[in-house]
């Protein structure tokens, strides 16, 4: 009975992961919103009234690695990476399970040590007071912020992932992993 409570509550935090991947997501297409009119105004500016802003591109570029970053754990969430399946196509469903445990698990690492190296550039960038090389002299500590927050929100749902996969091997019989991100019953 305790077990139960408390797989529960594993549960339930995994559909909260869940939510903050979607909510992640949702921020990294505002990212691609923003870029839409203000690469709009540049190209206006720039071969229009042949005056292009310095502000636009830098602003871009900062914007397209806040959509990918914030985007990569909503996209794992939806099954959206990249992936070859001709092998694990042709197994039964446990042992494709067990595999994709296996590749969650080397995937957690690499992204651990992401989320490492993400921080240390960030704060590298805050303790040395780092500023872009354009007029305006942003902080760089503030769009490198999109790394280790972008990694950090992989590595949890990473773990949201792991546990639906564990899930559908601890009860093969009653549920299992569909291949869309959702538990099903059998």
């Amino acid at each position: 009975m305790r077990s139960s409570k408390f797989m529960t509550r594993i549960d339930r935090i995994v559909s909260q992961i869940d939510r903050l991947s979607g909510f992640a997501g949702w921020l990294g297409a505002a990212c691609i919103v923003l870029m839409i009119p203000l690469i709009s105004y540049e190209v206006f500016m720039r071969y229009v009234l042949h005056r292009p802003p310095m502000v636009a591109d830098e602003f871009s570029a900062y914007l397209l690695v806040g959509c990918v970053f914030l985007g990569l754990a909503y996209t794992l969430r939806e099954e959206g990476h990249i992936r070859v399946e001709v092998l694990i196509s042709r197994l039964n469903r446990r042992t494709a399970n067990w595999i994709r445990v296996f590749a969650l698990t080397v995937a957690l690492v690499v992204i651990g040590i992401g989320v490492e190296t993400g921080v240390e550039f960030e704060l590298t960038a805050y303790k040395l007071g780092l500023r872009s090389e354009s007029w305006l002299m942003v902080p760089e500590y503030i769009p490198k912020l999109f790394l280790p927050l972008g990694f950090l929100l992989f590595l949890i749902q990473i773990l949201a992932e792991i546990r639906k996969v564990t899930w559908s091997l601890k009860d093969r019989d009653r549920i299992h992993f569909d291949g869309s991100g959702k538990i099903k019953a059998s």
